[in-house]
């Protein structure tokens, strides 16, 4: 039986993603149509989950979308550090936690995320452009940056780097009616 050495190039989408070699003969066929779905569903997959969330755009101008709110844990009412009335409010990234975890404040208080960490952090709100999302190069151990919350409701975040929105490294800010 003929083999035959060929180069093909390999494309997702309209994204060249590589070349690879392949030898035609039926007992090769199978595996490189086999492989080549495994490609076509693995890469899109790698990209996605490797691709850099970004800041997001907008600021907080309301609570969270309530269909992602009930999708996440209840979190009792007194669970929530009453911070209200303070114009600045410290939010610790800790190593796998923040803390204080739950907080609720007044409409315009600036909330600044304190990492005192060993290690780089991220904070990322559940909801899209919710807030601007503080990405763990400006989260490094030592380092601080803010977001301002105005209107009423929840804003859920969480560390990508040590959590989800629903588990690990994840945190609300309940921001009070005025």
């Amino acid at each position: 039986m003929a083999r035959v050495l060929r180069r093909e190039t390999v494309v997702v989408g309209d994204v060249v993603v590589g070349e690879r070699a392949a030898i035609s003969s039926p007992s090769m066929s199978t595996r490189l149509r086999f492989s080549s779905l495994l490609l076509v569903l693995v890469v899109p997959l790698t990209i996605a989950a490797c691709s850099d969330d970004g800041g997001g755009g907008g600021d907080a101008t309301g609570g969270a979308d309530d269909d992602v709110v009930a999708d996440l844990p209840p979190v009792p009412d007194g669970d929530y550090v009453d911070m209200t009335g303070e114009s600045e409010v410290v939010i610790e990234a800790k190593d796998n936690v923040f803390d204080s975890q739950f907080v609720l404040v007044s409409p315009g208080t600036k909330v600044t995320f304190d990492n005192e960490g060993r290690n780089p952090h991220n904070v990322i709100p559940v909801v899209e452009d919710q807030f601007d999302s503080i990405p763990a190069d400006d989260l490094q151990p030592g380092d601080a940056r803010s977001i301002t919350v105005d209107g009423a409701g929840e804003y859920p975040y969480y560390c990508s780097l040590h959590g989800t929105p629903k588990a690990g490294m994840d945190g609300r800010i309940r921001v009070a009616e005025e």
